[in-house]
């Protein structure tokens, strides 16, 4: 009972987060409410008993993707009058994509669930289904920290090379890079540095 009322309440407000996505004027907002989409499908993902896709999601989607969005938004300082202008243009043919887009879902899912009805056979009836209880996340765990634990250590000495490079040719580019004074610049004298021959 705790389970399907969690489960409806996040699909609700997945739901109602990616509307607000599309329906925001402040595109940093609508960042933010995809961000919220990602954690609703989080939890949707940890309540069906799928953590490691849930992990994964949170890791890939809040912790990089959405904030590559973030800087892309605050980067780009967007004009909210534009927005509007392109969201009424083309309102009319994202209507009708969403209406296609909807029957598509419906005509699926009426198509998945007759499968599972008394009278026609189940499109899974072959599968013999055994569940463990064991989480992914456990069985992974124990896969990678036992039988893989070298691999598992070479991927992060590789990702502290590359983080290792990324800050050497920055702070060799700051040392070794000429720079303009503006200032030096400003108080140069003119006599002294244009030679009239």
């Amino acid at each position: 009972m705790i389970t399907s009322f969690l489960l409806i309440s996040f699909s609700v407000l997945a739901i109602l987060a990616a509307i607000m996505v599309v329906l925001s004027k402040n595109t940093v907002h609508s960042v933010f409410f995809l961000i919220l989409v990602f954690f609703s499908a989080t939890a949707l993902l940890i309540l069906l008993q799928v953590d490691y896709l849930a992990m994964v999601l949170l890791v890939v989607y809040v912790g990089a993707i959405a904030v590559l969005f973030l800087f892309v938004v605050m980067l780009l300082n967007l004009k909210i009058s534009e927005l509007q202008e392109n969201f009424y243009r083309y309102l009319p043919l994202s209507g009708f994509l969403f209406i296609v887009f909807l029957l598509e879902v419906f005509a699926l899912l009426k198509a998945e669930f007759s499968g599972f009805s008394s009278t026609t056979p189940s499109y899974y009836s072959w599968i013999d289904v055994q569940f463990d209880y064991t989480s992914t996340l456990n069985k992974l765990s124990v896969l990678i920290y036992n039988y893989y634990f070298f691999l598992f250590i070479l991927c992060g000495l590789l990702l502290l090379v590359a983080m290792v490079g990324a800050i050497v040719l920055t702070v060799f580019q700051s040392f070794f890079v000429k720079k303009q004074d503006i200032i030096i610049q400003l108080q140069r004298d003119v006599k002294k540095t244009v030679v009239v021959l």
